[in-house]
């Protein structure tokens, strides 16, 4: 008796490792559910010989809803649930300071700015791959009416840096990047333990660059799945482009890495929690308002962010 129910839990085991392997990892995103993500990017900036540091924290977080879901795409209601931008910055005696304008704690006014965009609506088409199809539809932050009731005693120039801020904080490349990350680096087969695949995007951790990454299947439970990833960062026929303190960049000669954890849900592929670290070098060359490079010299840079998300 014994030795048939250890012969029959071995047979279960055999079976369920069978079924895990049959099935792909997919997103499986269930219609008229709900689904929450927050990420938090701490990012440094280190300009070659000027010694000089940027730090700065971001928070951004999502709710996302399935209007609806079949075998090619998925149509998806977003909304901005918090906007966050943490500067840190040394006085004149070399001590830390923090500037912080977080919609939970709206002080300031681009918190006010980001308060605005809070449960502001928008929508997104996902292809059975997680990539985002054509645009985000309903995202364009620069709405007079939006910020009507907080740009009123404000000058044209003024608002218009603020709103670009905005862009540069949760505009559609970086939105697009945040849903992508989490949406889009699933196989497109059946995998098993030990398992490799490579995806290409173009979004990560806020930077619109290319981006190749190749990643392992380390645990299946049936339940929840461990993933580690290595990505190579660099150029390809546009130029990559990235925030720094607000405002807007183009990164060239850029090289770098991404290592790489998430745990995902194995029922619906959606990532529960997940680490992020990059390294890169780099061109940097400062942005307008309008997006076009400005008469700033080119300077070279270190760019390191950390990222962590957490989702429901």
């Amino acid at each position: 008796m014994r030795l048939l129910k250890k012969i029959s839990v071995a047979a279960l085991c055999i079976i369920t490792y069978c079924v895990h392997a049959e099935n792909p990892l997919r997103l499986n995103l269930e219609k008229d559910s709900s689904y929450l993500t927050t990420s938090d990017n701490d990012v440094k900036i280190t300009y070659k010989g000027q010694n000089k540091t940027i730090h700065e924290v971001n928070t951004l977080g999502l709710k996302v809803t399935v209007k609806s879901n079949n075998e090619k795409n998925a149509e998806l209601y977003c909304q901005y649930t918090a906007i966050a931008q943490n500067k840190y910055l040394k006085d004149k005696n070399g001590n830390d300071s923090i500037i912080t304008s977080d919609t939970r704690q709206p002080r300031t006014f681009l918190a006010r700015v980001f308060l605005s965009m809070i449960g502001k609506q928008f929508y997104a088409t996902l292809n059975h791959k997680g990539i985002i199809q054509g645009h985000l539809n309903g995202i364009e932050i620069l709405d007079d009416s939006l910020f009507k009731h907080i740009y009123r005693k404000v000058d044209e120039p003024t608002r218009m840096i603020f709103t670009y801020k905005a862009n540069q904080m949760a505009g559609e490349n970086i939105t697009k990047g945040e849903l992508e990350s989490i949406t889009s680096i699933l196989p497109d087969s059946s995998i098993k333990p030990g398992g490799v695949w490579t995806v290409k995007s173009h979004y990560l951790c806020g930077m619109k660059a290319a981006i190749t990454t190749t990643y392992t299947l380390i645990d299946d439970n049936g339940t929840i799945c461990t993933i580690k990833g290595k990505a190579a960062i660099g150029n390809d026929s546009t130029t990559a482009v990235y925030s720094i303190n607000g405002i807007g960049v183009h990164l060239t000669n850029l090289k770098g890495s991404a290592d790489m954890t998430y745990t995902l849900d194995r029922k619906n592929g959606w990532i529960k929690n997940g680490t992020i670290n990059v390294t890169c070098n780099t061109d940097v060359k400062l942005l307008n308002i309008k997006g076009e490079e400005s008469n700033n010299p080119t300077s070279s840079a270190i760019i390191n962010i950390d990222r962590k998300v957490n989702n429901k």
